[in-house]
């Protein structure tokens, strides 16, 4: 897995020119860009090129044209095979018979319906970003700092000072991010 930023843009955006952070840094990064990637349900940087493409199995559970890919956006279609039913061999698709829909990272299949089936198509693609988009950098620069600062901690006690962060609780099922790193984090978010 790829981290989503490096340690060296973190800083660059910090204004951090010591060392001395590095190794933890080299531990929140890491999880930070995975903490990420979970929540928007995207990988964004894991499968851009041929060599690491994104290899997805998907069931059709119902009759369609579409399938939707989990990975945005999709860079290449590679191949794509398909079965009719269960226990038949998958067949590689033409190009003639399938449209990659780039506006909603789709496949759409022309001419007839994908089989209904579990694991009945098998579609190998490249998507992602490179680079990042500049929202959504910031947003991770923010998250790193937001954990190497320990600012989800409620209460801390610098010099005998105390400090209070304030936390939203506007919703019941809240994410704990801060509402500014979330409202970026939500818009690429998929369900």
């Amino acid at each position: 897995m790829a981290d989503l930023i490096s340690i060296e843009t973190y800083k660059q955006a910090k204004a951090l020119i010591s060392a001395k952070e590095d190794s933890r840094l080299s531990i929140i990064v890491p999880a930070v860009s995975q903490l990420v990637k979970a929540y928007c349900n995207n990988s964004f940087n894991d499968y851009l090129d041929a060599e690491s493409p994104c290899i997805e199995e998907i069931s059709v559970n119902n009759t369609t044209k579409k399938i939707q890919l989990s990975q945005w956006p999709v860079l290449t279609v590679e191949k794509i095979e398909a079965r009719d039913y269960y226990d038949a061999d998958y067949v590689e698709l033409t190009l003639e018979e399938y449209i990659l829909e780039k506006k909603n990272d789709c496949i759409t299949r022309i001419g007839r319906n994908w089989e209904i089936g579990v694991n009945s198509v098998i579609v190998t693609y490249t998507a992602g970003y490179d680079p990042l988009p500049e929202d959504l950098t910031l947003a991770v620069i923010d998250l790193i700092h937001y954990y190497y600062k320990e600012e989800y901690k409620p209460d801390r006690s610098i010099s005998g000072a105390a400090i209070r962060n304030a936390h939203s609780s506007s919703h019941w099922n809240s994410t704990g991010f801060p509402d500014h790193i979330r409202r970026v984090l939500d818009m690429y978010r998929m369900f």
